[in-house]
């Protein structure tokens, strides 16, 4: 038996000249679709199939015999179609197994390679799960959901968020452009701050920004929702080095222009305030991220050079090195992420100590000190050593699949990683790579 579930329908555009005459005369035909993600044991294939102009969308049909899986997305389409508005229909659909893909031929597609195309749809990074010790917590696209250590189900959240962060003891989470605080035991919503964004977790509070161009910072209480202090100082991007928050933020006062700002967090006083050029065009703000390194910060983006301050907003070193944006440290050295190369560099010296060109953007994070690279056509999650470039794949630590998606996210805590896919969350051994348990969620 299969099952089928309908996860999402999108229409955009109105069709105003289907209807009468020869418009009404149509046939059924097949239409191509695209694999978009996989849970871990292949027995869930989330697939969509985009179209538009006069067509309409009639049903999936599936047929399974031990050698195929045969998908078919089937669409009306008038013989003589009239003007139409139609710039985009979309319908997504879930399909259950009884048993797993396996080496079955998966087919329908309109295409000779049915299984190609999650690792080029919808890229990105879905929201992390947030880890305390006695609950995991997964977004979805219909609620968040409360895991015990072990993977059991103990609530869920009414309503989606858009993200949701661990802060010392509690839970934050975005809607919107609403900062709410969670009951880390009920998943009971506790407070909400409209108009603050998160930024950051501190030790008792969360970071956030307010304000039409996220000019304010401000400490939030995390048990109650109260603000401790408010600074027009920016906040985005930032990161927190020897007790104090580094921001590289925009110039009031030059068109497209950056400052960096040095904040003491437990007073909300502006230490540093002072002009951050980019290298390249100080019209155009280059910086594009910051990641903490030790006592120092590093700052980079695709069009400015890589800059190294430290707590006291002083400039340590500068290099010409253009590759993207920081995406954390691991061990002495912070790793850079572009749209097509990865490096990383160690920030005492500004020498680059790995190269990896010609990577997928996004195939690459680092949590917990830790790097991890993400093989989106084999649906497969790696580790990999302290200096050790992503680029050979037989320099890991450990690879475990972990299901096709073109969006996912790895959180790490302790000895715990947490990956979360557009069908699936996994709780892996950080340093094995051995699946504790993994959950499905609601396709996002």
């Amino acid at each position: 038996m299969v099952l089928q579930r309908l996860v999402l329908a999108l229409v955009i555009g109105v069709c105003t000249a289907c209807a009468g005459g020869l418009g009404d005369v149509g046939r059924v035909g097949d239409n191509e679709w695209t694999l978009i993600g996989a849970t871990p044991d292949d027995q869930q294939l989330l697939v969509v199939t985009r179209f538009g102009g006069c067509p309409r969308f009639e049903e999936w049909q599936v047929e399974v015999t031990a050698e195929v899986v045969d998908v078919r997305a089937r669409l009306w389409e008038p013989i003589a179609p009239e003007a139409c508005n139609d710039i985009g229909l979309e319908e997504r659909w879930i399909v259950e197994l009884d048993d797993p893909l396996g080496d079955r031929e998966l087919r329908g597609c309109g295409r000779d390679d049915c299984l190609a195309g999650a690792e080029n749809e919808e890229l990105g990074r879905l929201p992390a799960a947030a880890i305390l010790d006695a609950v995991v917590v997964a977004p979805s696209a219909l609620a968040a959901e409360g895991l015990s250590p072990e993977g059991d189900s103990l609530w869920q959240t009414a309503l989606p968020f858009d993200a949701i962060h661990a802060a010392g003891d509690g839970l934050v989470a975005m809607r919107q452009d609403t900062l709410v605080g969670i009951s880390a035991t009920t998943g009971d919503e506790l407070w909400e701050r409209p108009g603050h964004r998160f930024a950051a977790a501190v030790e008792d509070g969360v970071l956030a920004c307010s304000g039409g161009d996220s000019e304010l910072l401000s400490a939030i209480d995390v048990a109650t929702g109260e603000i401790r202090w408010t600074v027009a100082s920016g906040c985005q991007p930032m990161a927190i080095i020897d007790g104090r928050v580094v921001i590289a933020t925009h110039d009031p006062l030059v068109d497209g222009g950056m400052r960096l700002v040095v904040v003491d967090p437990a007073v909300g006083k502006v230490l540093v305030d002072r002009p951050l050029d980019d290298g390249i065009d100080d019209q155009v703000a280059g910086i594009d991220g910051i990641a903490a390194a030790g006592s120092l910060a590093v700052l980079a983006g695709p069009q400015s050079d890589l800059v190294v301050v430290d707590a006291s907003g002083e400039e340590f070193l500068r290099t010409g090195d253009r590759v993207g944006w920081p995406i954390g440290s691991v061990g002495s050295h912070v790793v850079v992420d572009g749209w097509t190369d990865a490096a990383a560099v160690d920030p005492a010296t500004g020498e680059t100590v790995w190269f990896s060109p010609n990577r997928q953007a996004g195939s690459l994070a680092v949590s917990g000190g830790a790097l991890f690279a993400y093989d989106r056509e084999s649906g497969s999650l790696s580790r990999f050593p302290d200096g050790t470039s992503p680029a050979d794949p037989g320099d890991a630590l450990w690879q475990t699949p972990v299901g096709r998606s073109g969006a996912w996210s790895v959180s790490v805590s302790g000895d715990v990683a947490v990956v979360t896919t557009r069908l699936a969350v996994l709780a892996l051994d950080a340093t094995t790579g051995e699946q504790q348990w993994w959950v499905p969620v609601a396709a996002s």
